[in-house]
């Protein structure tokens, strides 16, 4: 088995006093905190098991039960040095897919696997609004991030845009929430509004092949300011990694806006049973 990422420790993964799960009640929760208990208690985001209610140091409110925790998979180290993919026997060199259709983007990596409670975390915030995932997520994505880009020196990080009708649908784009936490230490480089989504997005494109994703999201995007994107190195920002279909098509609109360069990060991909 290749090396994988360090996993972050899990006390000080998961959320104390004022932080994830507390912020869902502000400056009240510090007085609230057993009766909120009471009719909010923890759950774990991987199975939905009660929690132990936190006693006084908070260790033990968190989101997932240390079951589910180590069920956790971190993508190893070695990958397709462009799209990503990881590679479970072998060390890095440029995937088959990658030779024969050339990619948008100058390199794409995530940090997580798409499976078990990554995805039911991802989901419950994607779908159901609970913004209480972000922070976990994030948490468990930084380190992956730090490995494989933190070296990178952007001009601009970009969350991947929805439409106005889905953003209309859902209250908020769940990429914005999780860049908002992820790059916290660098605010100043998110820029949403250099890139844009009009156009109504298309039903289940998750269940789409790659050819078909392809074919859907074509002159999906539109770009904003050309002065910040002309001639600058981009990371664009998503959750889910599927077929790389949506990053590749935001990639190029930007590249044919002018950037120097477009990198991705998201916090998890899709993993097919045959590359393990």
């Amino acid at each position: 088995v290749m090396n994988q990422v360090q996993r972050p420790d899990l006390n000080n993964l998961f959320p104390s006093e004022g932080q994830g799960r507390e912020s869902r009640f502000g400056g009240f929760r510090v007085f609230f905190r057993p009766l909120a208990d009471l009719f909010w208690p923890p759950v774990c985001a991987g199975c939905s098991r009660l929690l132990p209610l936190a006693d006084e140091s908070g260790d033990a409110a968190g989101h997932f039960c240390p079951k589910c925790y180590e069920a956790v998979e971190f993508l190893p180290v070695a990958h397709c040095s462009v799209c990503g993919r990881p590679f479970y026997h072998s060390s890095d060199h440029v995937c088959g897919d990658c030779l024969s259709r050339p990619q948008a983007y100058r390199l794409a990596r995530s940090a997580l696997a798409y499976a078990g409670p990554v995805a039911r975390s991802i989901s419950l915030l994607k779908y159901y609004g609970d913004l209480t995932q972000v922070k976990v997520l994030a948490d468990l994505a930084r380190p992956g991030f730090k490995e494989m880009l933190g070296g990178q020196s952007y001009d601009a990080i970009i969350p991947l845009p929805i439409s106005k009708s889905r953003r209309k649908e859902r209250g908020f784009n769940q990429t914005e929430d999780l860049a908002a936490e992820l790059f916290a230490s660098q605010k100043r480089l998110l820029a949403p509004q250099l890139l844009s989504r009009p156009e109504t997005e298309k039903n289940h494109q998750a269940r789409l092949s790659a050819a078909a994703r392809r074919k859907a999201i074509k002159g999906s995007f539109t770009t904003g300011d050309s002065s910040r994107i002309t001639g600058a190195d981009l990371l664009l920002f998503d959750d889910v990694f599927t077929t790389g279909a949506t990053v590749s098509e935001a990639a190029d609109s930007l590249l044919e806006a002018g950037a120097a360069r477009v990198d991705v990060f998201t916090i998890a991909r899709t993993i097919l049973l045959q590359w393990r």
